[in-house]
């Protein structure tokens, strides 16, 4: 995993859906749920994670930016958010709806979004993201290695 660029963590214990996806679903059950309560938009959702979360967890996990804001500030943050989230066990029904209806999203053209061209588009824009995001991190690495010269 190391030599094709990836960060590999062994489990202490099997879980179910493994690290990632876990806090993935997590956040998704939550959203979903903003979206079900006409809090906000798929598109408002993503402009939201993309210029906050996402941006910032490219270079800092959730565990170390916490550490960074002070856990003092995540525990009044946790202890008065924490009691409002959803606590949902169930597929929200708009989006067994949009499965029915055959919404699958690039697959079929129309998903949380519309698209036009099975969604080629959109995966050339994220793959060029990708690629800009992975040289960015693999400067950083080699500044932090020493490889290059910070200047």
């Amino acid at each position: 995993m190391k030599e094709i660029g990836k960060s590999p963590v062994v489990l202490k214990k099997e879980i179910t859906g493994f690290i990632v996806n876990r806090v993935q679903v997590a956040m998704l059950r939550e959203a979903f749920h903003l979206m079900e309560q006409g809090v906000a938009t798929a598109e408002d959702i993503d402009i939201a994670m993309k210029g906050s979360m996402g941006f910032k967890w490219a270079f800092c996990g959730p565990m170390e930016s916490q550490d960074l804001a002070g856990l003092q500030t995540t525990k009044a943050m946790v202890g008065n958010i924490m009691q409002d989230l959803s606590n949902t066990r169930e597929v929200p029904s708009f989006l067994k709806e949009m499965v029915e209806k055959d919404e699958l999203g690039i697959r079929t053209n129309e998903g949380f979004y519309k698209y036009d061209d099975y969604g080629e588009n959109a995966i050339h824009t994220r793959d060029d993201h990708f690629l800009d995001l992975l040289k960015l991190m693999q400067e950083k690495a080699n500044k932090e290695n020493g490889l290059i010269n910070s200047k």
